[in-house]
């Protein structure tokens, strides 16, 4: 489905604004507000950061757009998708996407008789390939050394 039909679906005009932010955040993924504005600015020079936030805000509102709650980080958005975690590498920090089987985490938390879950993120730290890769590389070059 494409992004002006799915905003139609959502009772959203499709402005050349959203339809350029949507295909940014699919090209490109977890993106913050400024480097949205900074790419979405060339392309449309009289493009304010007010609409980027404004228009962010209505596609969170709306389900379209996710905001990923990263502690001490700035506001990250992705496209919504099928539920999953992330892996925030701690040497470079890209954000990947992890598959995660979301109907089994839940049934697997302890959650107090009463209580609702809601929404939540499920993310984690580590080292993401390219740079595991480079330090394997450092590694098998001071063995050989």
């Amino acid at each position: 489905m494409n992004y002006k039909t799915k905003l139609n679906l959502c009772g959203l005009k499709a402005t050349p604004q959203r339809l350029m932010l949507m295909s940014e955040l699919s090209k490109r993924g977890h993106l913050t507000i400024e480097t949205i504005y900074q790419t979405l600015k060339v392309l449309q020079p009289m493009l304010s950061l007010s609409t980027v936030y404004n228009n962010l805000a209505t596609l969170t509102e709306r389900g379209l757009v996710r905001e990923l709650a990263i502690a001490g980080e700035r506001q990250v958005f992705e496209l919504a998708q099928k539920e999953h975690a992330h892996l925030i590498c701690r040497k470079c920090g890209e954000i990947l996407d992890i598959g995660a089987d979301y109907a089994a985490i839940r049934r697997a938390l302890n959650v107090p008789i009463g209580a609702k879950l809601e929404d939540g993120d499920l993310i984690f730290n580590g080292v993401c390939p390219n740079c595991a890769a480079k330090k394997r590389s450092k590694t098998q070059n001071a063995n050989v050394a």
